[in-house]
């Protein structure tokens, strides 16, 4: 049985057709894919827009204490807010402050006695923002969130339950 050369042309055809459909199905694939990690990082940015915000930092070292100030810059209130002296590792060098309520564009100021040991201590805070997110900045400054960061509320709570440490400022 011989094929006639319109079989031949439409049995290309058809390879062609499917090569075609193929490669739009990649770039299709490829296409969705894309479009999704720019939906995340939309939404990762506008769940950032209030904690990023939201500061602590040292403000003054004197011989007996050290002065801390906290902001919230942003429009929303923040809430469960928890500050502590850390060193450059992490570790915890005071007692933890908590703010039950911060609210949009205040600052707050208190005093941490001062130890040798803090004498060369970094600030870490952490908060959860008014959609219910939870945040830190660890003792670099850098944002994340909490959930997935090497701290976590319950390991505040536990430290600070443990040393009798918690205060409001």
């Amino acid at each position: 049985m011989e094929k006639s050369i319109f079989d031949i042309l439409s049995a290309l055809a058809n390879c062609i057709a499917a090569i075609a459909n193929v490669t739009l199905f990649i770039i299709a694939f490829r296409t969705l894919k894309n479009d999704r990690l720019r939906i995340e990082r939309m939404e990762e940015e506008g769940r950032k827009k209030y904690a990023e915000d939201m500061c602590a930092w040292i403000e003054k070292r004197m011989p007996d204490r050290i002065e801390v100030f906290t902001r919230n810059g942003s429009k929303s209130a923040m809430y469960n807010v928890r500050v502590a002296l850390v060193d450059r590792d992490g570790k915890f060098l005071s007692e933890i402050y908590e703010i039950e309520l911060m609210k949009p564009l205040e600052e707050l100021n208190f005093f941490i006695n001062k130890s040798p040991i803090a004498e060369d201590s970094l600030v870490f805070i952490m908060f959860r923002d008014s959609m219910g997110n939870t945040w830190q900045r660890d003792e670099t400054g850098r944002l994340m969130e909490a959930s997935t960061s090497k701290q976590s509320i319950l390991q505040l709570s536990n430290k600070a339950l443990s040393e009798g440490a918690n205060r409001n400022p």
